[in-house]
């Protein structure tokens, strides 16, 4: 491992779209798979994350995208 995610880089990586996440797919394409990392802490932090948005939820709509959001951290 040679590169190590921050949890706000995850985010932006799981986002999928935009401007950030463009030059994040391009900057880790240059680089194996195997070199890429992501920490306990990052995945605790997204965990807490979800968890804080499905407590918010008030619709059906919110729970949904508060799993989604689970369901990518579990990937």
């Amino acid at each position: 491992m040679t590169h190590l995610l921050d949890t706000d880089t995850l985010s932006i990586w799981q986002n999928g779209k935009g401007t950030e996440y463009a030059v994040l797919a391009l900057r880790m394409s240059a680089h194996p798979l195997a070199d890429i990392a992501l920490s306990t802490i990052s995945f605790h932090e997204q965990m807490l994350g979800a968890n804080s948005y499905l407590n918010r939820g008030w619709t059906g709509a919110d729970f949904v995208a508060g799993y989604r959001r689970l369901e990518q951290i579990r990937g």
